[in-house]
């Protein structure tokens, strides 16, 4: 992607790139440097939300692994309390955890998460971008 990057630079392209969700992430950003500007991408989860229980995930896993969350510990959170859930309702009934899973709308530091009729997650969504040198939700 970088060597895309300064050739469209060089070559005084200005056109959008869409990235996928894997771009949120500091190496890619150190790598890239000032070429990853305005590259835009598809992402689940705002930390800057004034959400109690988002800051407290964040306090938490900063001070357990010393690391910022990322968008993907947080997904993996949601769906532990999740599937806890169902087992705790349900047991080992796999038929009862199917059900309680379809039937699902769990609020968590994701957002709030369903599934459809197939067992895919169904949650929010936004466009990121990278101004300034720093990850931020696209305008």
């Amino acid at each position: 992607m970088k060597c895309a990057l300064k050739q469209m630079q060089e070559l005084d392209m200005h056109q959008k790139i869409l990235a996928g969700t894997p771009f949120e992430n500091k190496a890619i950003l150190d790598a890239l440097g000032p070429l990853a500007e305005g590259v835009i991408y598809p992402y689940h989860f705002i930390a800057n939300i004034t959400n109690p229980m988002i800051s407290t995930y964040l306090e938490a896993f900063q001070k357990r692994f010393e690391t910022h969350s990322g968008g993907f510990a947080p997904l993996m959170y949601d769906g532990v309390h999740i599937i806890a859930e169902a087992l705790k309702k349900c047991e080992e009934n796999t038929d009862c955890i199917a059900t309680h899973l379809y039937q699902t709308s769990y609020q968590g530091i994701s957002g709030t998460m369903t599934f459809d009729k197939n067992g895919d997650p169904n949650l929010p969504i936004v466009m990121k971008t990278v101004h300034n040198g720093q990850f931020v939700q696209a305008e």
